[in-house]
Order: C-alpha cells, then sequence, then structure tokens
C-alpha cells in the first residue's frame, strides 16, 4: 500500500474535517487470484491499528464495493465521476 499524510477533500459533500488526522490510502491492491480471501480486509485492519491516531481515507478506482464492505462511509464530489472518485472513511 502506498500513504500518504496530506490529503484535502473539503471540496466533497458533506465530507468531516479531519485535517492532519486524515491518512489517506493512495494505493492498495491484492492480486487478482487471491482476491476475496479477506486478504485486503485484514491488511486494513493492521493499517487501521498501526495508525490508531489517523483517520484512514481513499479515494476508490473500482473498489466501492470493498470499501463499503468495510462500513466505510462515501462521500461523492459536486461534479462526480470521472473527474472525481468517489472518497471512503473509515468510522471513527
Amino acid at each position: 500500500a502506498k500513504l500518504d499524510e496530506e490529503v484535502d477533500f473539503s471540496h466533497y459533500n458533506g465530507a468531516p474535517a479531519l485535517g492532519a488526522r486524515a491518512l489517506e490510502i493512495q494505493f492498495i491492491e491484492v492480486a487478482e487470484t487471491h482476491r476475496l480471501q479477506r486478504i485486503g480486509t485484514e491488511f486494513i485492519k493492521r493499517l487501521i491499528q498501526a495508525n490508531g491516531n489517523r483517520v484512514l481515507v481513499a479515494f476508490s478506482e473500482d473498489a466501492d464495493g470493498f470499501w463499503a464492505s468495510l462500513g466505510w462511509k462515501r462521500f461523492d464530489h459536486p461534479e462526480g465521476w470521472p473527474s472525481y472518485r468517489p472518497l471512503f472513511v473509515q468510522p471513527f
């Protein structure tokens, strides 16, 4: 996974103001042959544990179902797709 400590999503409808608490998951991938085995879910759980003082967020690219399955809340940009990807925020 690739993480980014600086993320701005204030222009997304209803998104929480997290400031420096936000930690963006820029990239995560599980090999297609290993998907649906809870590897991604377990990895995200470990990221949350390792970054307990942060709130993880992700801009989804064809993984809306994954983020929703984790109970993350979706926020959309007023201009929508394809200019802006959906934002998912970890429950906190």
